[in-house]
């Protein structure tokens, strides 16, 4: 018989969550609670024989079409599964995966059913085995991180030579200005997408939401490079946790010329951040012209996973049509 039991329970996951040190940003309730965006989330929560949680699983539930689905919040790569051990020099290898295994399986059993759920895990769960055994189909999703930001120069150092190059410019013709107006930021970011004739997939509101919300709790910055004159180069908006400081929002305003805006930008949040986080995470990305951008600056590529599971094979193929399979 395991000696863990699980349950979904929101207010029990609220208190555990507001104790917890050390909780991603993207397991935070008040992040659940905005990027859930109008949906129903909850989490299920793991716990040992003597009451010690040891294992949380937040969820995003939707209704599409009367069908209850399970998907990844909006501006969230991954939120999970967070796995907390006690800390045991004598645990083996194999005793720890086991338990690991354990806790995992009781997570995925204690989900809602549904017609459709889509599950990405952080990097920090290194194998997926117990989802793939209750038959959801695995996917390797990439992330890019600079490990050790605690040395700016360091840093600096370990960028590639154009890349250095390109700040160096930047420096000369830009200046690098903080904001609290998110509009602004929405207003480059928004830009990116004039090129292709399109425009963010991000709702305007809902970012500032995400944006006020995180400010308040000091997690949050918003960071422009701008010329003389105030024009806006390029924008970049920044959360944070203990441990990491992640860039989820950019935008770069091609029409003025490309002078290494972004670039000075991702060098200025390193530097504002050292110290206070020990990561920064570029959060993806998948895109052939973009990964390369991320390795010149010295990051690592992480992978994590996409768990998926179709009730039937009608709702397989509605998902893969709409481009929510794997």
């Amino acid at each position: 018989m395991s000696k863990y039991s699980a349950t979904v329970d929101k207010a029990k996951y609220r208190s555990w969550a507001s104790e917890q040190a050390g909780l991603p940003l993207y397991m935070s309730d008040w992040w659940l609670d905005i990027v859930s965006d109008g949906a129903e989330w909850s989490a299920v929560i793991v716990q040992s024989d003597d009451g010690t949680v040891t294992g949380a699983l937040p969820f995003v539930l939707k209704k599409y079409y009367g069908m209850s689905v399970i998907l990844p919040p909006l501006m969230t790569a991954y939120s999970g599964p967070w796995i907390g051990l006690p800390e045991d020099d004598r645990r083996t290898y194999i005793k720890t995966k086991m338990q690991r295994w354990e806790i995992q399986t009781a997570l995925v059993s204690a989900l809602p059913h549904a017609a459709l759920s889509i599950i990405q895990t952080s990097t920090d769960i290194d194998d997926s085995l117990p989802f793939t055994w209750q038959g959801y189909r695995q996917s390797i999703r990439y992330t890019f991180l600079i490990e050790d930001i605690s040395d700016p120069q360091k840093c600096f150092e370990q960028f590639k030579g154009n890349i250095r190059t390109n700040i160096r410019k930047a420096e000369r013709q830009l200046k690098v200005i903080s904001s609290t107006d998110p509009d602004k930021l929405y207003d480059i970011h928004n830009k990116s997408f004039a090129h292709q004739e399109g425009h963010s997939p991000i709702p305007r509101s809902f970012l500032k939401k995400l944006y006020h919300a995180a400010a308040e709790r000091q997690s949050a910055s918003i960071h422009l490079a701008v010329d003389d004159r105030e024009s806006v180069y390029a924008g970049v908006m920044v959360f944070s946790d203990e441990e990491k400081v992640y860039v989820l929002i950019s935008g770069v305003d091609r029409s003025l010329g490309n002078v290494g805006a972004l670039n000075l930008l991702y060098w200025h949040v390193i530097q504002i951040y050292a110290g206070r986080v020990q990561t920064l995470d570029f959060e993806g990305s998948m895109l052939e012209g973009v990964a390369p951008v991320f390795l010149s600056f010295g990051a690592k590529i992480h992978p994590y996973f996409r768990l998926i599971k179709y009730k039937n094979k009608l709702i397989e193929t509605v998902a893969t049509l709409s481009g929510k399979g794997v």
